[in-house]
Formats: structure tokens, sequence, C-alpha cells
């Protein structure tokens, strides 16, 4: 199996030879073939991502045609990745949020929450009072960013309409 696998050079090689060696009786020769199995693994995935840093457009054109070929199993293939990765899924849907609506990045958005103290902008608060977290407030005439804000500020601003003479009225009228 050594010699195998220091010649393996695709995945799915080491992977047939890595059953192979799984199916042993030995505890003892599993336990001598795990560490080459392990090597030629991480050789055959150094040099797929290799491949694929020099051959990005091309991998990715090709990965385009597939899920247009097969919008069936991209969808399916799509819904079980989330279902295996939820908390990669949630960061990367933040991200792209972040950035599509308010133009920010998660760090430009950490960095912001820092430098207000880590607190609502609006009333000082250090709970969001949400169970999806703090909201970003922000102009809705010139999407400009204002700051983070708990859930119920954030309620409040917008049914003012971003209008500071309903929220002065407001004042008046309690």
């Amino acid at each position: 199996f050594v010699d195998e696998l220091e010649k393996a050079t695709a995945h799915d090689e080491v992977t047939a030879i890595g059953e192979r060696i799984a199916a042993l009786d030995s505890e003892m020769r599993r336990a001598a073939l795990r560490e080459p199995y392990r090597a030629a693994l991480a050789r055959v995935k150094e040099t797929n991502r290799r491949w694929y840093e020099a051959n990005k457009e091309k991998s990715n054109a090709a990965s385009r045609a597939w899920v247009i070929a097969n919008p069936e199993r991209a969808r399916e293939n799509k819904r079980k990745w989330m279902a295996a990765n939820p908390g990669i899924y949630r960061a990367q849907m933040r991200r792209r949020k972040l950035k599509r609506v308010y133009g920010l990045t998660p760090e430009t958005w950490e960095s912001m929450f820092e430098g207000q103290g880590r607190v609502c902008k609006c009333c000082g608060s250090n709970d969001p009072k949400a169970k999806t977290g703090w909201r970003v407030d922000h102009c809705h005439a010139t999407n400009k960013v204002r700051g983070i804000v708990c859930h119920p500020c954030n309620i409040m601003l917008g049914m003012a309409g971003d209008d500071p003479d309903n929220l002065v009225r407001g004042i008046h009228y309690l």
C-alpha cells in the first residue's frame, strides 16, 4: 500500500486505497499505513490547490456551466452543504448582505461597533434585544451608515421615518 500511496496522483485514488486499508483486519497494519495515507492525501490536495490557483477562471466557468446544466442537482448539493455548514453559511450571508446593502465588510462593522463602545449608538444599551443581534442604522435617502443600534431603537427610528421632527413630537407627547 505504501508504494501505491506514494504513486497516487488523484484524490479518488488515495481514497480508494484508504478504503482498502480500512478493510484490513489488523489494527497494527492500519496504524502503520495511517501516516503514508495522510501524506499522500495532503500531497494530492496541495497539487489540486495549485492547479486551481493556476486555472481559477477556467474552473469557475466549468462550475457555472455545470450548475446551469444541472439545476436540480446544484440546488440539492447547495441545500446539503447549507445543512452541513450552518455557521459558515450564516457568515457568508452576513458578509454579502453587509456589503450589498450597506457597503460594509464584517471587519468594518466590527471596527465601527468597537468605536462606539460596543453599545447601541442611540440609547447606550449593551443588549441588542433581538435574537438576530444588532442592526445597522442608515439614512434611507443617502444610504449612509450612521451607526449600530439595538432592535427597539432601529424600530423607533424607522417608524419615525428618519424625520427628527417626528421624534421631537414624540418627546413632547411623552
